[in-house]
């Protein structure tokens, strides 16, 4: 056992880089999650008790299918535990399910070494800081403090089941000691974690996150959205975790309780912590308008918004598992320290206002013998209601479909809200989801999908009810062991307002394609290549704007040397930003980079990952930008008036 997992891993960890793009490209997002790379590279030095995994992050993370989880959860329950790696052979997976399987999980053994005297110990200290001729002119830059942006992060084990992690972060543009005397950082977040108390129960005190069922009634984090991973549109329900992630939002502070009993478990939190808010005084009295989502605190306006509001949460999950069902109940009290006014704008005359907030969900897994079904039904304290329902089958051995069904009303509570839906807020709107995977052969796959949406009140860019349509088409071929390629399109109808005639206004149809084609090649153990070239073309009306981009990659890894490099040159020619283009970059431990091409320019980068001694690593990334044109990089006061831009990244983390 031992052996086939040392294997898995090693494959796992010499393919860190090109792994990765594929994880985080496949996640059609606008900016960086760093949840993400968070917990891969939690996972990977943690992995997962395989008679644990229902409840573990690996489906979250859509690194395990579901159907997978379902095989061994099933053999678990009709055979107990699994005592050998080798019994996955008994679970009905394929050789490539279970080797894609191994890197991520364990079997305890009773006669292994006891190891968990050990002390374990990680530091990461991070330095980010941008280089540019800036010709602005004196004094118009308002931020409080510097330009570089500044991360410690400290993660350890000091006893056998507890626990420690802190964060601390400035952006730039932000000062040290902002908040006080005593905190360097702007950001600070950390908890204590004791596992195993009583049997199988645990305490978190300070900083966690919440995901139950769907993520409809209360969930945070990654949210499961439509991808290249066409068959996975189920959210996983793992409960309560230790937050350690530098987003400054999204996540609950206070005590969480987490029990089980035989097939049942009980989730108890309680969250008390201040938030950004926007407000204005009424009688000499806050009158909030809606939460900041942006975590800056570099002008005088973003910092006398910081924490000006305080929200207190109560809630309980309780799971009960049967045979093949599981349900799960969610319930979930918001209160705020002062009241949110309503919306004077009409398309967000539904969003919530007042003081508190309830909701209540019941979400299920039924699981059948081809695939299984899942769904999720939440109500609101002003008794808006959400329903999410879907199901995913195996059509044969190489054929996989699912289907999904979403209806949101307008005024759903969306805070806390993380579940599949076409929107950035999860409300005012219905659609219907269906998924195919097939692979023709064991060396290709094909991808499809088809979403149909509606909203049914008013968006910000339309002037009535509207709708859409997405369909993704991706197919897969793997030519030898060093050559691969795919070629993906996508299509997106959907309408817009425009303005035909001031002041008249209409909702107009507007499409976007996007095409791209990629190829790997490992020329050698110490060389690989990548190359890829994407092309967006906006279609409204009779007019078409276009957008394009060019990149090639390099990665070396010198024998004998302990050193790896990853080079990319990429070039780009952008008419507008509707045809902007997002292209995922390697970048430092704990970070995902997913630049915007906006406009048209040449950007390069090198990074460098240097293992110092055997429990330090230093990261080194060095990016270039040229821009084409006139026009500033940037926007406001982030702008660079140079034709060139160019950032450093530093990283060292030591492992004691």
């Amino acid at each position: 056992m031992a052996k086939s997992i040392i294997i898995g891993l090693f494959i796992t960890l010499h393919a860190t880089a090109f792994g990765q793009f594929t994880l985080a490209e496949n996640e059609e997002s606008t900016g960086s999650n760093n949840l993400i790379t968070e917990a891969l590279e939690h996972v990977k030095q943690h992995p997962i008790n395989l008679n644990k995994i229902e409840t573990s992050i690996l489906h979250e993370l859509e690194i395990i299918p579901g159907d997978v989880i379902d095989k061994i959860m099933q053999h678990v329950n009709n055979y107990g535990p699994i005592i050998h790696v080798l019994e996955l052979q008994q679970c009905h997976l394929t050789a490539t399910e279970i080797k894609h399987l191994l890197p991520f999980v364990y079997v305890p053994q009773h006669t292994q070494t006891n190891n968990t005297n050990k002390r374990k110990h990680t530091i990461v200290f991070t330095s980010t800081h941008q280089l540019a001729d800036n010709k602005k002119p004196a004094g118009s830059t308002q931020y409080v403090g510097d330009a570089i942006t500044t991360t410690f992060r400290y993660r350890g084990l000091v006893a056998p089941n507890l626990n420690v992690s802190f964060t601390g972060e400035k952006d730039a543009g932000e000062a040290y000691f902002e908040s006080n005397q005593y905190t360097v950082f702007d950001f600070n977040s950390g908890c204590i974690q004791i596992n195993n108390i009583r049997g199988n129960n645990s305490l978190i005190l300070g900083d966690y996150t919440c995901n139950f069922g769907q993520g409809l009634t209360l969930g945070s984090g990654m949210r499961i959205g439509k991808s290249s991973r066409t068959v996975q549109t189920n959210k996983s329900s793992f409960g309560l975790k230790p937050y350690r992630s530098v987003t400054e939002f999204g996540f609950n502070r206070g005590a969480a309780l987490s029990m089980a009993k035989n097939r049942s478990r009980y989730h108890l939190w309680l969250h008390h912590n201040d938030e950004d808010a926007t407000f204005k005084l009424v009688n000499g009295q806050k009158e909030y308008s809606n939460l900041s989502r942006t975590g800056f605190h570099r002008t005088n306006t973003e910092l006398n918004n910081k924490n000006s509001v305080r929200s207190s949460q109560i809630g309980l999950n309780y799971t009960q598992q049967f045979n093949q069902l599981k349900v799960e109940y969610t319930g979930v009290f918001t209160k705020y320290s002062g009241r949110f006014r309503k919306s004077e704008r009409l398309y967000q005359r539904f969003n919530n206002s007042g003081l508190s907030y309830g909701k209540h969900g019941i979400a299920y897994r039924y699981t059948l013998n081809n695939g299984y079904l899942f769904g999720e039904t939440t109500l609101c304290s002003n008794q808006k209601m959400g329903n999410l329902h879907g199901f995913v089958v195996g059509l044969g051995k190489r054929i996989s479909m699912t289907g999904l069904f979403r209806n949101v009303q307008p005024g759903f509570i969306s805070n806390g809200s993380a579940s599949f839906v076409e929107s950035s807020v999860v409300n005012n709107e219905r659609g219907i989801y269906v998924g195919l995977s097939y692979e023709p052969t064991s060396h290709s796959s094909l991808a499809v999908y088809v979403d149909q949406y509606w909203f049914p009140w008013l968006k910000s860019a339309t002037v009535t009810s509207s709708f859409g349509v997405d369909y993704l088409v991706r197919y897969e071929a793997r030519l030898s062991k060093s050559l691969s390629w795919h070629i993906q399109m996508k299509y997106e109808n959907r309408q817009k307002q425009i303005i035909i005639d001031m002041p008249m206004k209409s909702t107009v149809p507007t499409g976007l394609l996007k095409v791209r084609a990629h190829i790997s090649h490992a020329v050698s153990k110490h060389v690989k290549l990548q190359t890829r070239f994407a092309r967006n073309t906006s279609i409204l009306a009779h007019s078409r704007l276009f957008g394009s981009l060019l990149y090639q990659d390099i990665q070396l890894d010198p024998l004998k040397w302990p050193v790896k490099l990853y080079i990319r040159i990429s070039a780009a020619h952008i008419e507008d930003n509707a045809v902007r283009i997002y292209t995922y970059e390697n970048d430092l431990a704990y970070r995902l980079s997913l630049p915007s091409f906006s406009k048209s320019q040449v950007r390069s980068y090198v990074l460098v990952r240097w293992k110092a001694k055997k429990h330090v690593d230093f990261w080194i990334k060095y990016m270039l930008t040229y821009k084409n044109e006139l026009k500033n990089f940037g926007s406001e006061w982030d702008s660079v008036s140079s034709p060139h831009v160019s950032n450093i990244h530093l990283q060292l983390r030591i492992k004691l």
